[in-house]
């Protein structure tokens, strides 16, 4: 069963091909990008969304989120890879701990092309 976000049962990610999905937590995953196919050809797509099942419930319900539409992120592509990246990477990268956001969370986004 498939629960929507905010009541809207349309506010799923449209099909499409070769998104990135990497994992964010027990029971939820983001889903970046991908194409998806239109009678012009492939439109790229630059959302991301978060899939999450109750992992302590039996019933199996999964539910989308929106996080970021196609223009609040980074450019649209296809193929890419979304890696998880540690504390320590971004330590190494930042040259400075995040105090203020421990909880915060870090990927990065590498490749891909926009069709």
């Amino acid at each position: 069963k498939m629960v929507f976000g905010d009541g809207d049962e349309k506010k799923v990610p449209s099909p499409r091909a070769a998104p990135c999905l990497a994992s964010l937590k027990d029971g939820c995953v983001i889903l970046f990008g991908g194409a998806e196919a239109t009678e012009q050809g492939l439109n790229p797509r630059a959302d991301l969304w978060c899939f999450e099942i109750d992992v302590d419930d039996d019933s199996d319900n999964g539910s989308w989120t929106l996080l970021l539409d196609d223009d609040d992120g980074p450019p649209p592509r296809n193929a890419a890879t979304l890696i998880p990246m540690g504390a320590q990477s971004m330590k190494n990268i930042l040259g400075s701990e995040d105090s203020n956001n421990s909880n915060k969370k870090y990927f990065l986004l590498q490749g891909g092309w926009a069709p």
